[in-house]
């Protein structure tokens, strides 16, 4: 006031919202703050935070993308961000390329230094080669490249294309967690056609696909559910985003009509559900024996939701080491292992 006092009536109302910092939650959010963290040289940062208020410019914009390219092998505009630079919109711009919604992404994640010896990682039903950074983790001295779900009945043919342009020298090792292993088994069908070797094939729970099925709408709700179960454990949130779901009914459709038939030179090496050892056993029910030279089934750690978990990675990882040793020394042919 003139009298130098405050006129408390033409004070704004107090803003209960200052000083709160909404905290990331989502996958996507949560690796976001870790590098505004970095960049902007903060303790804290929250959801509807600004990345130029808080100290941002085009030059550190510049060096988030080069981050976020190294981490998720994405080609990020700078324009993308500047459409919404809170942190909750550069986190949803982030994962809406990873999924399909926008351009930028390739179909493949690095996990680990690419200059190690590569393993070849196919996608489960949720699409997402995201689902492999808890195993990459439990095996550091591997690169994991960790495909995403390609659309399209030429699938096969394209991961081999993928496959044949990024590996090292030597034979070729794939992963496949639920339908990624009956996926991997096709690949190396097509990859050995090719004269490619593959040494390994680590099958994490996939059931050989026997013969053709009819997916019905009941299973497809289950499935559904399970999803969203999916997506909740490994990227914080269970809204399923119309492109996923897109993605994980053209796999089971392509799945459903493609027999896990015929024979690989390739070990196969089969990581059990810690309940299903049984089904995996010669002459049963989901059984690769025959498919290959060398089937060898361990029983793996944890239910099938939750094999590639951070508590059963460890175990897990342990069992692919030990399935990668007995192929370089050519043990003798086994039937099964049981572990």
């Amino acid at each position: 006031s003139p009298n130098g006092k405050i006129d408390t009536a033409a004070l704004p109302s107090p803003d209960v919202t200052q000083g709160i910092i909404e905290p990331a939650e989502t996958f996507y959010e949560i690796r976001m703050a870790e590098h505004w963290k970095v960049l902007l040289d903060r303790e804290q940062v929250g959801l509807q935070q600004d990345f130029f208020e808080l100290g941002g410019n085009s030059i550190k914009l510049i060096e988030l993308i080069y981050e976020l390219q190294k981490e998720f092998n994405v080609e990020v505009a700078v324009s993308q961000l500047f459409k919404t630079s809170t942190l909750y919109g550069m986190a949803k711009m982030l994962e809406h390329v990873i999924i399909g919604r926008e351009q930028g992404a390739q179909p493949f994640l690095h996990f680990n230094n690419r200059n190690l010896p590569t393993v070849f990682c196919l996608p489960p039903a949720g699409g997402h080669g995201l689902i492999y950074r808890q195993l990459a983790k439990s095996m550091p001295e591997y690169h994991l490249l960790a495909f995403n779900y390609l659309i399209g009945d030429d699938k096969v043919n394209a991961y081999a294309d993928w496959i044949q342009e990024l590996k090292h020298e030597g034979p070729l090792i794939l992963i496949g967690y639920s339908l990624g292993g009956n996926l991997a088994f096709e690949i190396t069908k097509e990859l050995e056609s090719r004269g490619e070797i593959v040494r390994d094939i680590i099958i994490l729970d996939s059931y050989r696909i026997a013969e053709t099925f009819e997916f019905k709408d009941e299973h497809m709700k289950e499935f559904e559910k399970e999803l969203r179960e999916h997506l909740s454990k490994h990227t914080g949130s269970n809204i399923i985003e119309k492109e996923t779901l897109s993605q994980a009914h053209d796999y089971i459709d392509f799945s459903s009509r493609t027999v896990n038939a015929g024979y690989v030179d390739a070990n196969i090496t089969v990581l059990a559900d810690e309940t299903k050892l049984a089904f995996y056993q010669s002459g049963q029910e989901g059984s690769w024996h025959g498919c290959a030279n060398e089937v060898t089934v361990y029983q793996g750690a944890g239910l099938h939701a939750d094999m590639l978990d951070a508590e059963n990675t460890g175990a897990n990882a342990t069992l692919i080491r030990q399935a990668f040793s007995a192929a370089q020394v050519n043990t003798p042919e086994k039937e099964t292992v049981n572990a």
